[in-house]
C-alpha cells in the first residue's frame, strides 16, 4: 500500500474533544480514532502521556479516548512540539495516521501506545 497524503484525506476532529477523530479518503474510513500529540511521541515510536489527573472536562473525554484506544486499530497524530521550557504546544493540525501496534493502561491513567506502520503523512 503506497503511503497515503494527509492533504488527500478529508479529516476533522469530534466536535466535544480534540482527543478522537475521523479521516476519510483514499480507501481510508477511520472515525472516533484516538487523538495523539506528537511531542510525546519518542524516536521509538512510543507515545508516552502520564494524564496527571483531572482538569476540568477531563473525565468525559478520557474515557472517549480511552474507549477509543481500546476499538480502534489507528490513531491520528496532531502537529506539536516542546518550548525550551518544555511546554507542549502544536497547531492541532493532521499530520500522520499510524497503526497501533499495542497499547497499556497504567493504575493511575497514564497511556503507552507502540505505533506500527505509518498509513498516511
Amino acid at each position: 500500500m503506497n503511503m497515503i497524503r494527509v492533504r488527500d484525506l478529508r479529516t476533522g476532529f469530534t466536535y466535544r474533544s480534540a482527543w478522537t477523530g475521523f479521516a476519510k479518503g483514499r480507501g481510508l474510513d477511520i472515525s472516533n480514532a484516538p487523538i495523539l500529540h506528537s511531542a510525546r511521541i519518542g524516536e521509538d515510536q512510543v507515545y508516552k502521556d502520564p494524564f496527571k489527573g483531572p482538569r476540568h472536562g477531563f473525565s468525559a473525554k478520557y474515557e472517549q479516548f480511552i474507549e477509543a484506544l481500546r476499538l480502534r486499530e489507528h490513531v491520528l497524530v496532531r502537529q506539536g512540539g516542546r518550548d525550551e521550557a518544555g511546554k507542549m504546544f502544536g497547531t492541532g493540525k493532521l499530520i500522520a495516521i499510524y497503526e497501533i501496534l499495542s497499547h497499556e493502561i497504567d493504575t493511575k491513567g497514564g497511556v503507552t501506545i507502540r505505533l506500527g506502520r505509518r498509513i498516511a503523512s
